[in-house]
């Protein structure tokens, strides 16, 4: 055998077994309670990882959770303002070298998202409201480099609940991906739902995340 070829496979073979054991050698459940602690400092909301998470190397490098939740605001009616069967962060593996964070992808299975509006006109989608600024400005606190490529949700149920006016809206086998890049960039929206039975097509822009995650007005197009 070529000696070239012969090192060719030994060099494939030790990159399957790498690719094999790695998932076993990293201690990615030591990181729950610390992705579950950023979550809530950022948000000032309750993450709970409830079922295994894993380090992902295929298709893509990054992380996989199960039966996750975000908890409701105080006072919701919804235990859980989202809960989601299954959650996989892509990562990109060269920029996290140097400190920068770039979620290749996100994707949401299974998705249930309950938004509700209290008697106050409360929303429960602003977050971080103890750190509110004066001029409606969400207190998200994000890195200032965090940066996307896109969120995709798959068979996703959403209900609206608004005490204030009394309104109740539900859809289901909700499909969709969301164009993101940056929090202070506008984001584009294109899927599918249910609803009443009918499946209906849509698109939505909006100006950015961090102003719809505020308390002020966010302009949208749908």
């Amino acid at each position: 055998m070529n000696k070239d070829l012969r090192f060719g496979l030994i060099g494939a073979a030790a990159l399957v077994v790498l690719v094999l054991i790695l998932p076993f050698l990293v201690p990615v459940d030591a990181y729950r309670a610390r992705i579950e602690t950023a979550a809530e400092h950022a948000t000032g909301r309750t993450l709970s990882i409830n079922g295994p998470l894993r380090l992902m190397l295929f298709p893509q490098f990054g992380l996989r959770a199960e039966k996750v939740t975000f908890a409701n605001m105080p006072g919701g009616h919804a235990a859980a303002m989202v809960s989601v069967g299954d959650i996989k962060l892509a990562i990109r593996f060269l920029p996290l070298l140097a400190g920068k964070v770039e979620l290749a992808q996100i994707v949401l299975d299974r998705p249930n998202i309950e938004l509700e509006v209290n008697a106050a006109g409360e929303a429960n989608w602003t977050l971080g409201r103890q750190g509110q600024t004066r001029d409606g400005k969400s207190s998200v606190t994000l890195p200032q480099d965090t940066e996307f490529s896109g969120i995709k949700i798959n068979d996703g149920a959403i209900t609206y609940d608004n005490a204030e006016t009394k309104t109740h809206r539900a859809v289901d086998h909700v499909n969709a991906t969301i164009d993101i890049t940056r929090l202070d960039q506008p984001i584009k929206i294109d899927g599918n739902l249910m609803l009443a039975a009918r499946r209906v097509d849509f698109n939505a822009k909006i100006v950015t995340l961090k102003s719809f995650l505020g308390d002020g007005l966010t302009s949208l197009n749908l």
